[in-house]
Order: C-alpha cells, then sequence, then structure tokens
C-alpha cells in the first residue's frame, strides 16, 4: 500500500534531489523572485549563520502581536 500524505511526498521528493540546497515552501505561499538568490549569496558569506526570508501574516491574535511587539527590539537591535 502507498502512503499518500503531503510529507511523503515532501519526503520521497527530497530523497531523489540532486541539487545542493532543498527548500520546502508551503503550497499556498508566494515566494519572492530574488529569494533563493539572496538565499545563495548568504550560504556563500561566511559571516551569516542563519536567517529568515520574513513573513505576513494573516491574521492576528493578541498572542501574535505581544510577542511581534517583544521581539521587534531584538531584530532592531541585532539586524536581524
Amino acid at each position: 500500500m502507498t502512503t499518500r500524505n503531503i510529507g511523503a511526498v515532501r519526503n520521497g521528493g527530497a530523497k531523489v534531489a540532486t541539487g545542493e540546497i532543498i527548500a520546502f515552501v508551503d503550497a499556498d505561499a508566494r515566494i519572492h523572485p530574488d529569494t533563493f538568490g539572496s538565499v545563495d549569496a548568504a550560504i556563500h558569506n561566511a559571516r551569516v549563520m542563519g536567517g529568515s526570508t520574513g513573513a505576513t501574516l494573516e491574521r492576528w491574535s493578541v498572542g501574535l502581536t505581544l510577542t511581534y511587539v517583544m521581539l521587534l527590539p531584538m531584530v532592531w537591535l541585532t539586524g536581524f
């Protein structure tokens, strides 16, 4: 019996991938055209140890808003 679910399909694709980098993106995500070029540049920059491409929330709640407000100063101070 074949397992048919999103995780199995994703993992099957990763198993046969031949590229140097594998990126997983949700089916409903919109990716900026320069994203993967920026990721490639960051990977080859010895000064970079992590990062994020950014995100826009579809909804806001009190918890999400408080988390955002608490983390924003760290983002400003570190440039992350």
